[in-house]
């Protein structure tokens, strides 16, 4: 489930008569109402005022909007190619093309030279289900941009819009028409994952990537660190794990992801960290003991598909079986919890390949001790010792936290009958038929289905096992 998508547009809504216009702000609003008296002249420099603003988050609100200003300034954006209805024809020789580009008079409704931005709520923090909603609203001859949020997090996107709304005339910025826009996300989680562990990304390719996600509404990073190729992340419980990173230029420092925190969450960004457990594990985990990794050493494939312990090279997956396993883990999910600001956590789960652990004496062993034993009991007994460790708030650093998981873990073929508790989030990436499955056992879904959102993938079924 390599470069999994998960986002969702709104949806607009067209209300009283209005102008055409160039611009079209996406993802498109919930509603937006435009007039039809005219271009608003806007100033290069618009003075902001935050009344009742307060906290630490003020100075979140004032950088986003001295971004999106200077943006504005900069770019000074004239739409090229826009949007149009499907033209309609005359009969010949007389055609009319309804999409011929709009004429604009000249500013003559007022000047926008202030933006006023009341937000209900300055403390409310960048967590899942943050109310992201806004109105904006620029009247004709009216000076004033005027903005009104719940949250900052609203305001930001509003910000985002503004952005999308002023263009360059006559050497001039304009709004087009009056205009009205009242605006929330449908969905709370919108976002992509993004891939470290196979493809390694330098800190200024993961901001760009932050910048886009902002610039599109989207609200989550979900950082997959690691995997069985490489482990990035430098820790201070077990430095040795970096031995597995392709090269020393190749990691992450505490500080790098304190400073990517700081740089998404002024951008309405949340960054989700994933570490993936108990498969695609043997980078890093190796380097703390090489008995809690299983099948590392083995042909992922065995050139026999049936014998596969893995669906890409290179393979390996946490030694269930073995007791040293959890205080490793315990160890590693207490570091990362203390540095990761979210409330959410994703602990993988998935593609646990049945074949890997035949390399395990552990897992023989296991199996031995009870000959009713199933490769289901197996991926039960990780769920039964691995989650009071996840929910531990002693390794959480004492804040709640809510876990994700890849939808294997509930509906694995090869691991069925597992007992999953319905307070994990599963994340589903196979089928848009098991997000109706899921959410009827009642779970909660983000859906990132990879014949549609997985931008990773080959369209071959061999591409997909080798990839």
């Amino acid at each position: 489930m390599r470069f999994s998508l998960a986002t969702a547009v709104g949806l607009a809504v067209l209300v009283g008569s209005a102008a055409a216009v160039d611009v079209n702000p996406l993802p498109a609003p919930q509603q937006i109402i435009w007039g039809s008296s005219g271009p608003i002249a806007v100033s290069q420099k618009l003075s902001l005022s935050l009344p009742g603003a307060s906290g630490a988050n003020k100075k979140i609100v004032e950088a986003a909007f001295a971004r999106a200003s200077k943006t504005i300034t900069d770019l000074r954006w004239t739409p090229a190619a826009v949007e149009r209805p499907i033209p309609t024809f005359e009969a010949f020789p007389t055609a009319s093309d309804s999409s011929a580009p709009v004429e604009r008079r000249a500013p003559g409704g007022g000047r926008v030279t202030k933006a006023v931005v009341k937000i209900a709520d300055y403390s409310a923090d960048l967590q899942q289900g943050v109310d992201e909603s806004y109105t904006l609203i620029v009247k004709q001859g009216s000076d004033t941009l005027e903005i009104v949020a719940k949250t900052v997090w609203g305001a930001l996107a509003s910000f985002t819009t503004w952005q999308q709304l002023v263009i360059e005339h006559n050497d001039g910025l304009i709004v087009e028409q009056p205009v009205r826009i009242v605006d929330k996300p449908i969905y709370p989680w919108r976002g992509i994952m993004l891939d470290t562990g196979r493809n390694f990304l330098s800190v200024k390719k993961l901001r760009e990537q932050i910048d886009a996600l902002a610039l599109s509404k989207l609200n989550v990073l979900h950082w997959h660190l690691d995997d069985t190729q490489s482990w990035p992340i430098q820790l201070k419980t077990f430095p040795q794990m970096t031995k597995d990173a392709y090269s020393k230029r190749e990691q992450y420092s505490h500080k790098d992801v304190a400073d990517l925190l700081g740089y998404a969450r002024a951008r309405g960004v949340r960054l989700i960290p994933e570490v993936d457990m108990p498969g695609h594990s043997a980078s890093g985990w190796r380097q703390i003991d090489p008995e809690i990794v299983t099948c590392d050493n083995s042909w992922w494939s065995n050139d026999d598909w049936p014998k596969h312990t893995a669906v890409q090279p290179n393979p390996g997956q946490l030694d269930i079986a073995n007791p040293a396993t959890y205080p490793a883990v315990q160890k590693v999910y207490k570091e990362l919890s203390s540095i990761f600001t979210d409330n959410i956590f994703h602990v993988g789960g998935d593609e646990l390949m049945t074949n890997c652990f035949n390399f395990s004496s552990h897992v023989n062993s296991w199996f031995a001790q009870d000959a009713s034993r199933t490769y289901a009991d197996l991926a039960q007994h990780w769920l039964d010792n691995a989650l009071p460790i996840f929910n531990n708030k002693t390794n959480t650093g004492g804040k709640p936290r809510q876990l994700v998981m890849w939808e294997d873990v509930v509906l694995s073929p090869d691991m069925p009958g597992k007992v999953v508790p319905k307070d994990i989030i599963l994340q589903s990436w196979n089928s848009n038929a098991n997000i109706k499955t899921l959410t009827s056992q009642g779970y909660k879904v983000i859906a990132s289905n990879n014949e549609f959102l997985y931008l990773g993938m080959c369209e071959s079924l061999e591409c997909r096992v080798k990839h």
